[in-house]
């Protein structure tokens, strides 16, 4: 059997690391190349554009203090999922605000990527094929050459229009994406869905 999760179940108790350099909720985030990205996020007042990166020790917290790259996203972005591919991060999806659970924004189909520099900077961002439709809080992971996208809602408080729709994209070598195409169904709608392989 399983054991309980508590603090020493699996390793360990948890351990402060180094702050954020700002205050966010609604953020994503995603290791890539021995470093930690945080992307986007409302700061209590309003979605936010920046993003952080910072080096991670091989004890697993932040070595040194975080950065902020060069090129913050194109625009404010929150609930979006992020997926890392080779020395590329992806911004699937989200929102542009996203300042509490009555928020009645707009999702978007955005789906976005940034090229690291070997410092673990962003120097820019790229928009690619949109998702068919616009989506917060919703799973996304890269696995044999595709991008797939599971579940996820089309409000920004991510309480109405569940879905239990499933998408993937081809990522071609030069960064780009194929055509969404839908695959299986989930059983049920789902959100806030964490999706790893």
């Amino acid at each position: 059997s399983m054991p309980t999760l508590n603090e020493t179940a699996y390793g360990g108790s948890w351990t402060p690391t180094t702050a954020l350099p700002a205050n966010r909720a609604s953020f994503n985030m995603a290791a890539i190349n021995g470093r930690l990205y945080v992307v986007g996020g409302h700061d209590g007042t309003s979605a936010r554009a920046e993003v952080y990166y910072a080096d991670l020790n091989p004890a697993g917290g932040i070595s040194g203090s975080w950065n902020t790259t060069s090129a913050s996203l194109p625009q404010a972005l929150c609930r979006a999922a992020l997926v890392p591919v080779g020395s590329r991060l992806y911004a699937v999806g989200g929102a542009a605000t996203c300042s509490n659970s009555n928020d009645v924004g707009s999702t978007l189909d955005t789906v976005l990527y940034g090229a690291m520099n070997s410092n673990g900077a962003i120097a820019s961002w790229t928009s690619v094929t949109p998702l068919p439709l616009g989506l917060v809080v919703h799973g996304a992971v890269y696995a044999k050459s595709n991008i797939y996208v599971v579940g996820g809602s089309q409000t920004v408080a991510g309480v109405g229009y569940p879905q239990s729709r499933t998408y993937y994209a081809t990522v071609n070598s030069d960064g780009t994406l194929g055509a969404w195409k839908t695959s299986n169904s989930l059983p049920q709608p789902i959100v806030s869905a964490v999706v790893q392989v």
